[in-house]
């Protein structure tokens, strides 16, 4: 009597596929092959040791060629031993869509001896600002913005005003409180509402020195205000902001919503699984 093999996908993240594959049949460790769509991409062996489930578990390494940002149709079968049916892994189809959301590190620089802060998205002014203007100093990575526009976004605006830089999304409404001194100018897009992986950001001033600030979340609003005297806070986000640079989207569907039908495989005498197996892009073995 062939018994099917069992196992199940236990993690999948924008990196690597992980799980177990186990046949009362063979004593070997089991193959494991992953398609996208119906096109074979890897063939692995389920031999690493976990606590668990003993030498029986895989590790997948996504290549970066997937990490598209478009959406990819993962399946993942046991391979029989002896040659049989070979089934589907619990949780072991999935849609995956991974990719570089276009966000970029936002630098906040800080001037000591004016009291005032400075954005900037361009990886050129960590040193250039710094250098050019030494009483500007970089204070790091402070949230994610867009260098460029994207679906759902806005510029956001700012200008010297003379003692400080002053921040809308609006050009109209920058230099309100205080006239600019120069031309207004875009810095970077930004979310204009809230949506998942996002985490608002609130302009604040500070009277006494005359200083916008930018507060990641609530709980930066309530810092600044009882660290620094940030008093004035507007009550709405000023704009939203990716919280990572890599969008992750994984799906597990499963039965009986999933209705893929296992598939038979035998390496040695089917010709178009055999050619779907060399032509594969990439291929993990042992």
């Amino acid at each position: 009597m062939n018994v099917q093999p069992t196992g199940y996908v236990d993690r999948v993240t924008c990196d690597t596929i992980t799980g177990w594959a186990s046949d009362e049949d063979s004593s070997s460790p089991l193959n494991v092959h992953i398609y996208d769509g119906n096109a074979m991409i890897a063939n692995i062996y389920a031999d690493e040791y976990r606590s668990d489930v003993g030498y029986r578990s895989f590790t997948y390494t996504i290549p970066e060629s997937y990490k598209d940002g478009t959406l990819h149709r993962f399946r993942v079968f046991a391979i029989n031993e002896p040659q049989g049916k070979n089934p589907l892994l619990t949780q072991g189809s999935f849609t995956f869509a991974c990719g570089n959301t276009g966000a970029m590190p936002v630098t906040r620089f800080y001037n000591s001896h004016k009291v005032a802060h400075f954005y900037s998205i361009r990886p050129e002014d960590e040193q250039g600002v710094t250098r050019k203007f030494r009483d500007w100093e970089a204070e790091g990575t402070t949230f994610n913005a867009f260098p460029n526009p994207q679906d759902g976004t806005i510029p956001l605006y700012t200008c010297w005003t003379g003692s400080t830089h002053d921040y809308d999304t609006d050009p109209a409404y920058v230099g309100d409180q205080k006239p600019c001194t120069e031309n207004v100018w875009k810095l970077f897009d930004v979310y204009q509402d809230d949506g998942p992986n996002r985490t608002p950001i609130y302009l604040m001033y500070r009277a006494n020195k005359d200083n916008y600030i930018f507060a990641v979340g609530r709980d930066d609003v309530q810092h600044l205000q009882s660290t620094y005297g940030f008093s004035k806070v507007y009550t709405d986000p000023l704009f939203y902001a990716p919280n990572s640079l890599v969008s992750e989207e994984i799906t597990t569907i499963n039965p009986p919503d999933d209705t893929v039908t296992p598939i038979s495989l035998d390496k040695s005498t089917d010709e178009t699984e055999q050619k779907n197996f060399n032509q594969a892009s990439f291929l993990l073995i042992d």
